[in-house]
């Protein structure tokens, strides 16, 4: 697999998961696409979903993707553009939405959805730092809204600005906030060049918002150049790994890639001449439980999917993970 420099994401047990950790179909979806390049470069956008630290954005974008689109949750993104800033030889594009209007410097400490941290007395001693984890006394810093609470060493390092002595997903959500929406140019001492850019976006899987704003970045990449036959779809492909966890979060991704490549459609549709597009879905399916595989089969068959290609691989055991561990491997093209 590709080296990347200075790619972070949390690893110890202590940091917050989810979003920002690199989880192992991650790196078993980057390995397919390795030997499946040309699925990326036929594709003319790739599209991340639940995108995390960004390793398959990166990938894709390494593998010679004109554009790729990172998403995932606003609390994620800072973490994700870090990473993609740090590795990404291509241009960089950056879309966050603050809550607050203002930006500010970094000696401001901030929830993990970006709200401005308050002044607070605890009510109990039951209460401990998001960010260190150390046990809070009395008095903090806190956003009641998520209840995030922040203790008054890290509140000092903060205000030092000593952000090298914070986990660097908190450290990354920080400096996130004091950064201009701009676009960043290609590293002067790159060793790869390339042409891809990485746009790193904001996507809630429940939120028509984020998808009409998703789409609304899609659209002028595919229509773009003009071509003498419009009659040959443009290929654009959507990338997932571990995002089909749970029974919920089966309904609400495969949702929300419904609700995407409808709305894309009928965008694409509306251009003269018209354009059509063909989507294919790549999951990496971490089968942690019979009843979400279960469901995942169910919905793809009542979508009528067709399935390219399919592969399950076992977890290697140096990954810490169980040996009876799979990730099931679907290439899918999405039908309208």
């Amino acid at each position: 697999m590709h080296n990347f420099r200075k790619f972070v994401c949390a690893f110890k047990i202590t940091e917050p998961s989810w979003c920002y950790r690199l989880w192992p179909a991650s790196i078993i979806v980057s390995q397919f696409m390795e030997k499946k390049t040309e699925l990326v470069r036929n594709s003319k956008i790739v599209l991340e979903m639940g995108a995390g630290t960004g390793l398959c954005s990166l990938v894709a974008s390494r593998l010679g993707a004109e554009t790729v689109i990172a998403t995932d949750l606003k609390k994620s993104i800072p973490l994700l553009y870090r990473n993609c800033l740090k590795n990404n030889y291509g241009g960089l594009f950056y879309k966050l939405e603050h809550p607050d209007e203002e930006r500010t410097e970094e000696s401001v400490c901030r929830c993990a959805d970006g709200h401005i941290l308050q002044p607070f007395t605890t009510s109990s001693d039951e209460y401990c730092c998001n960010v260190c984890e150390s046990e809070i006394d009395q008095d903090c810093y806190s956003c009641r809204e998520c209840n995030f609470d922040c203790c008054l060493n890290c509140v000092q390092i903060v205000a030092n600005r000593q952000l090298n002595l914070l986990p660097t997903w908190y450290s990354a959500l920080l400096s996130a906030y004091c950064i201009d929406v701009a676009t960043i140019g290609e590293d002067g001492g790159n060793e790869v060049e390339l042409k891809s850019s990485v746009i790193v976006q904001q996507l809630d899987w429940t939120s028509e918002g984020d998808a009409a704003a998703v789409v609304a970045t899609m659209v002028p990449r595919l229509a773009s150049p003009a071509r003498e036959d419009n009659n040959v779809p443009i290929e654009m492909m959507i990338v997932a790994s571990d995002v089909s966890y749970n029974p919920s979060a089966v309904i609400a991704f495969l949702a929300c890639v419904d609700r995407l490549t409808a709305q894309l459609a009928a965008r694409m549709a509306e251009m003269l001449p018209p354009i059509t597009v063909s989507a294919s879905l790549l999951l990496a399916h971490h089968e942690r439980s019979t009843v979400t595989t279960k469901l995942l089969q169910e919905e793809i068959q009542h979508r009528n999917w067709v399935i390219l290609e399919e592969r399950k691989e076992c977890l290697p055991v140096e990954w810490g993970i169980d040996v009876t561990d799979w990730v099931h491997v679907l290439h899918m093209a999405i039908k309208q």
